[in-house]
């Protein structure tokens, strides 16, 4: 069998702060990069014709759509003739340096059609000396066999599934993870995420985006690891800055959700736990009118605390009774 076509597919939004690393160590193991850009206005789109492996394509989706924006990135990269493998990366992370011994590489190369290749997921944490692992690893890449991709509006897979299900975890090589590194940064897009699922789904239990959103602040210490200079060390010797983390006044997230205040008004977001910042002053960083006071009432503020004080205990039977009255309240 021929040796299988690599492709990295990924969808990018303003992604100046990290596509160059990202493209930088991608292009050392994929044959061919593939980028779906959804109106990036930061300069994204200008690092990303340095390399001369990448095609990018306009993703013209104005709304978030991880379905939508996958199926256009799989339709272009089926367009390479002959066997393919499929790696679909964000552009906060990048596959392990180690992850190319020649047996373990070989082995990825040589997964027969259908197969998933799972990695373990690092979160790298800030100033990156240590991290933490999530639990059931990443599903990074596929060995094409043109089965239907099958995915979700937001948190779906990124990849087709083969009806065989068969899964290749290799020996070597994890996913660095980079989003958790600037934390400021992560914080704005989940406050961007907890609004987003409020408009998507005006329905869904504050309670249950609060927990969700806030999984990083109920890491429990005995999984924080170091981190290995084996993950780097290859990509720092090829001269590709592996842990510089440049900072922003202002994220594209926040500017984003200052739109839908403006568009919605604050009430329908006072039971998100958005407040945490001055609205009024990231609108005049950003040249936007307005007043976009915290709209919550004393209970509201209660209910934040609460879910606040309790996210490193959500399985104490006390808090999961709390978190189910909340609920029955309309929480």
């Amino acid at each position: 069998m021929p040796r299988p076509t690599v492709v990295c597919i990924a969808p990018v939004r303003n992604e100046a702060w990290i596509i160059g690393r990202f493209l930088a160590s991608a292009s050392r193991w994929a044959d061919r990069i593939i980028l779906a850009d959804q109106g990036s206005t930061d300069g994204t789109r200008e690092i990303a014709r340095r390399f001369p492996k990448v095609r990018m394509i306009d993703n013209p989706g104005t709304a978030y759509d991880e379905h939508q924006r996958q199926s256009l990135l799989i339709a272009e990269a089926r367009k390479i003739a002959g066997p393919r493998l499929l790696f679909s990366l964000d552009a906060d992370e990048a596959l392990s340096a180690d992850a190319f011994g020649a047996e373990s590489w070989a082995g990825v190369l040589a997964a027969a059609p259908g197969t998933t290749i799972v990695l373990p997921w690092v979160n790298l944490r800030p100033g990156l000396a240590d991290c933490w692992r999530a639990p059931a690893g990443k599903a990074v890449a596929y060995a094409d066999d043109g089965a239907e991709y099958r995915g979700a509006v937001i948190h779906g897979g990124r990849l087709p599934r083969g009806p065989s299900g068969a899964t290749l975890r290799p020996a070597a090589g994890v996913l660095l993870h980079y989003q958790y590194a600037d934390w400021e940064r992560m914080i704005s897009k989940h406050r961007w995420y907890q609004c987003f699922e409020r408009l998507r789904d005006p329905e869904r239990s504050a309670v249950d985006l609060y927990r969700q959103y806030h999984h990083m602040d109920a890491v429990d210490a005995g999984r924080i690891e170091p981190v290995q200079a084996s993950w780097f060390a290859a990509y720092e010797a090829a001269g590709i800055d592996m842990k510089s983390i440049p900072k922003q006044d202002v994220y594209w997230y926040d500017r984003e959700v200052l739109q839908w205040f403006a568009r919605h008004g604050t009430g329908p977001f006072a039971r998100q736990a958005v407040w945490d910042v001055d609205w009024d002053a990231i609108a005049g960083k950003t040249g936007q009118t307005g007043t976009f006071r915290d709209p919550r009432n004393a209970l509201e503020k209660l209910m934040h605390l609460w879910l606040r004080t309790t996210q490193t205990r959500t399985y104490h039977p006390l808090v999961r009774l709390g978190d189910r009255l909340l609920k029955a309240a309309g929480w």
